[in-house]
């Protein structure tokens, strides 16, 4: 008998952001366009995101923050919090590349036509650092708690406008959790 459990976590592109700041090292709007710009400061290569979580009925669940780190070469290094009130915290790590050969062409195409793109295009970022190509959980608080396993973040996109305006995506973020041995 399999003790492992499947946890999903759903936000969506613009709508379900609350806050993202970067340095401009990728394509996306500060939000709210009052953000402070991380550009020319010790910290330009990250991406931080604060998100309202959602179950897949649609309701609001929790809070959650991607952090994400680009480094000079190879794939962005992310680190994952979700809170979900009444049941506890998740930490974890994924490897993520958007150079997803789909991807890069749409965009490119959106931006050397200057007209949007509206489809249906699911992209899984995650690419690491497990041996089945997906992010690894480091620890958990509440029902969490004492949990290991791996997740994976699938970017649904829905929506590309040229320029920097915000993608619409539909994301879903499996967990595939286990009790540490």
């Amino acid at each position: 008998m399999s003790t492992e459990r499947i946890e999903r976590f759903y936000w969506s592109v613009p709508d379900d952001v609350l806050a993202i700041s970067h340095g401009g090292r990728l394509p996306m709007q500060l939000i709210p366009d009052t953000m402070q710009s991380l550009a020319d400061t010790p910290v330009e290569s990250t991406v931080n995101v604060l998100i309202r979580l959602r179950d897949e009925s649609g309701k609001a669940i929790g809070i959650g923050t991607e952090l994400e780190f680009i480094p000079p070469t190879g794939y962005l290094q992310v680190y994952f919090t979700k809170v979900i009130p009444g049941r506890g915290m998740l930490v974890s790590y994924e490897e993520k590349d958007y150079n997803a050969p789909r991807l890069t062409e749409l965009m490119e195409e959106v931006n050397r036509s200057g007209k949007e793109w509206l489809g249906n295009e699911p992209i899984i970022g995650t690419c690491g650092p497990t041996k089945n190509r997906r992010g690894a959980v480091l620890s958990g608080t509440g029902e969490f708690y004492g949990m290991t396993g791996e997740m994976s973040q699938t970017m649904n996109f829905r929506r590309i406008r040229p320029g920097n305006a915000p993608a619409t995506v539909d994301n879903c973020e499996t967990y595939w959790l286990k009790p540490k041995a």
